[in-house]
């Protein structure tokens, strides 16, 4: 029931969220196992480090599902692969924290921020050419 709410949610063309979504998440984890490998010792990693890879994007459609993508071309479909990129910075501070920090904590703290950064991305960038 929830995964057929997740694929109707991706809109008209559910195939194609879900590709853009597995690019984004394969640049994501490909960028950040460097981190997550050298820092196991450091950093306790969780079920919520995770939620980097669904939230941040979560985040970005509901905004274009909101405004209907307006002002938006189909060049903008990269803004996710934008996103990504901050999927290892976002590793990296939680190595570096170690366990200094709450995990749960800086877990959630981390993917929040990483949620506001696509609301500034999905916001900030403009009509990109096709």
């Amino acid at each position: 029931m929830a995964g057929e709410a997740f694929i109707l949610s991706l809109g008209p063309d559910p195939a194609g969220m879900l590709r853009i979504w597995g690019v984004h998440v394969m640049i994501g984890a490909f960028l950040s196992t460097t981190f997550v490998l050298l820092g196991r010792n450091r950093a306790e990693w969780n079920f919520l480090d995770l939620l980097a890879f669904l939230l941040p994007f979560a985040t970005w459609h509901a905004l274009g599902s909101i405004f209907s993508f307006e002002g938006k071309t189909l060049g903008n479909l990269a803004e996710p692969i934008y996103l990504s990129f901050g999927i290892p910075v976002a590793a990296a501070i939680r190595v570096v924290a170690g366990p200094r920090a709450d995990k749960r904590l800086m877990s959630l703290s981390l993917v929040a921020l990483l949620c506001l950064t696509a609301t500034g991305i999905y916001l900030w960038t403009p009509a990109l050419p096709e």
